[in-house]
């Protein structure tokens, strides 16, 4: 199963999270979201649920 995010974004506060994403998850590969606390990780998760 494929997932594509066309140009999703997320603000907080009037603070853009995350602004114009585009990407395809394919099916195939294993995908890691890595970066510090704070920087949106589980609020991308969310949007994509």
């Amino acid at each position: 199963m494929n997932i594509k995010l066309t140009n999703i974004s997320k603000r907080y506060n009037h603070e853009w999270i995350f602004r114009k994403v585009d990407h395809e998850f394919k099916g195939v590969y294993n995908y890691v979201i890595l970066g510090a606390n704070g920087s949106g990780k589980s609020t991308l998760l969310q949007v994509i649920a």
